[in-house]
């Protein structure tokens, strides 16, 4: 697993905190599709049976439109810490190639733009925010909880996102419709906020 993916999960993964079950309306719908988008990245991304990586890349085939092209070989600079956003004519041997699979960019996009782009605060809360209200944390960990909770009830991947993924709410949030180029651009902005807590 690359460097980078490492750190993300390290970041995205702050633990299960068992809390009161809270009704999740749309004002809240953020905060707590904030936690568990980043759980279902955080467990599906270090997944190294091909298999069954195959098979989690068939489920995003299937039910969403568009993800022939959601593959992307990324460069990463070691020195400057961010994804180079033009490869051409450059000697990419001194670059860190990190591959990207439908689904990783399909996750990792919803969870970008719902925790930085839909901030109406602008601290990037509850993820990396310090300025959070109780509520905000609550409703990140209480995806964290859930998300295990249906997780642990399944022995195989593919069953648990045939049922309990695609009927989380925050299943609504996944779209294929994602440039390369923008791409990049929100997960070198993504890097940056990481590198900087």
């Amino acid at each position: 697993m690359s460097h980078f993916k490492i750190l993300v999960i390290y970041y995205l993964l702050f633990g299960v905190s068992v809390l009161s079950s809270q009704e999740i309306d749309d004002k809240n719908n953020q905060d707590y599709c904030s936690g568990y988008l980043s759980e279902v990245y955080g467990t599906l991304d270090p997944i190294e049976d091909t298999l069954i990586r195959s098979n989690i890349e068939k489920f995003f085939d299937q039910n969403f439109d568009y993800t022939n092209y959601l593959n992307y070989d990324l460069y990463y600079d070691i020195k400057k810490k961010k994804f180079i956003t033009n490869s051409k004519n450059l000697d990419l041997s001194d670059y860190k190639k990190v591959n990207y699979p439908n689904f990783e960019i399909i996750i990792l996009n919803a969870h970008i733009q719902n925790v930085i782009f839909n901030n109406p605060n602008g601290n990037y809360c509850p993820a990396f925010g310090d300025n959070c209200k109780s509520n905000s944390i609550d409703l990140y960990f209480k995806a964290a909880e859930d998300f295990s909770t249906s997780w642990n009830n399944y022995t195989n991947p593919i069953d648990y996102l045939n049922y309990d993924f695609k009927n989380n709410q925050c299943y609504d949030l996944l779209n294929t419709n994602i440039s390369k180029k923008n791409f990049i651009s929100d997960l070198n902005l993504y890097i940056q906020i990481l590198l900087d807590q």
